[in-house]
């Protein structure tokens, strides 16, 4: 018992200092462009934050993070989903706009009482934490949003701005646009207690929005962003594209500053 007890300690302050360690990486990472942590109420739970506002009134670029570190292996849930490879934050500092935030997941960085695993497993995209991202965003209000999310960061982006009247246009990349198809193909229990961003797609169909996969991606292949593309109803203001040479994790940081500058649909 002493021992399992010992090594139940030992595998904890390895997290936390895994957890810490990863804190100090993002701190670099976010300060080379000039951007300063701030952890944001929300609701729920708290939200951490990378944020450079040089435009007081401007549009503000939001990135959303992926899942992070939400599985130790295929059927062992992580203690702690803090990314160990923070790919939307490595997009964010690539864009140089006045005004760009880089929003990590729930309970990534910032862990509290309400961390349960389920919010960064099958209730990941559930109305608890969708709105404490309402929330998060509140505080650029007044600004007009761009929101691009990187994998299950577009569902929480779609999700978002299908809520929100200040979402002036959306980015996702290795998107999980589509929970129910994502689960299906890869013969995984359904995501029970969330909210699926294809079921709303008549409410963010006019926003001006891009959808990059990758044409090596394993994980949400092409044909997932093409069967959610044709969902779209008449007069929609969404296209997709493949990425030629990354998967679902490498190769995105490479090629962002040529994304980013692709033109959005119906964007004058």
């Amino acid at each position: 018992m002493r021992l399992m007890v010992a090594a139940g300690l030992l595998a904890l302050t390895a997290c936390a200092h895994t957890t810490q360690d990863m804190r100090l990486k993002a701190d670099a990472l976010a300060a080379t462009a000039q951007m300063h942590a701030v952890e944001i109420p929300a609701g729920t739970f708290t939200l951490m934050a990378y944020e450079r506002i040089a435009d007081a009134n401007g549009l503000v670029h939001v990135y959303i993070e992926g899942d992070g570190n939400a599985w130790l292996t295929s059927n062992m849930v992580s203690p702690d989903p803090t990314p160990l490879d923070p790919v939307s934050l490595k997009l964010a500092v690539q864009d140089h706009a006045p005004n760009v935030v880089y929003l990590a997941r729930v309970c990534q960085y910032v862990m509290s009482d309400a961390c349960n695993p389920k919010y960064w497993t099958h209730a990941q995209f559930s109305e608890t934490t969708i709105a404490s991202y309402q929330q998060a965003m509140d505080r650029w209000k007044g600004h007009p949003l761009e929101l691009t999310g990187f994998s299950g960061g577009a569902a929480v982006a779609l999700l978002v701005a299908a809520r929100r009247n200040d979402v002036v246009a959306l980015r996702t990349v290795a998107g999980e646009v589509d929970t129910e198809a994502f689960t299906a193909l890869h013969h995984i229990s359904p995501l029970s207690n969330s909210l699926n961003p294809a079921s709303v797609i008549e409410r963010t169909a006019m926003i001006p929005q891009i959808h990059f996969t990758g044409d090596n991606d394993r994980v949400i292949p092409p044909s997932l962003t093409q069967g959610y593309q044709s969902r779209m109803p008449a007069g929609h203001c969404s296209r997709y594209e493949v990425v030629s040479g990354v998967d679902h994790y490498s190769g995105w940081p490479e090629q962002w500053a040529g994304l980013l500058a692709k033109p959005l649909p119906c964007r004058k």
